[in-house]
């Protein structure tokens, strides 16, 4: 598992569109999460638990939202759901809305 973060200013729309077409060119399944959206059902939700549930195929997902979690419950175990395996296909990029929220949740 590859984890990148990177600041929302920092990433036009443009680039987005253009890594999304590259790997889904490459075969790569491209997946946008908002992690506010689970903030309050984030261990029961099928939707989020099947996004990074682990398995062969190759995966990018973008996660936004990221201030979801200062929620330390929240982020301990979607850390541990992400690092707690055995496979090299899964890429994911944080992408964070303000240095505050960087310093809060990975520092």
């Amino acid at each position: 598992m590859y984890r990148h973060h990177v600041f929302r200013a920092n990433l036009p729309d443009i680039f987005v569109l253009e890594i999304n077409r590259i790997n889904e060119s490459l075969g790569i399944a491209v997946e946008t999460i908002d992690l506010k959206e689970y903030r309050d059902n984030f261990r029961s939700s099928e939707k989020l638990n099947k996004s990074i549930k682990e398995n062969e195929y190759p995966r990018w997902i973008w996660f936004y939202g990221v201030e979801a979690l200062r929620d330390t419950n929240y982020a301990g175990w979607l850390r541990s759901r992400l690092t707690v395996r055995l496979i090299e296909n899964l890429r994911v990029i944080f992408v964070v809305e303000s240095s505050d929220d960087y310093r809060d949740v990975f520092c």
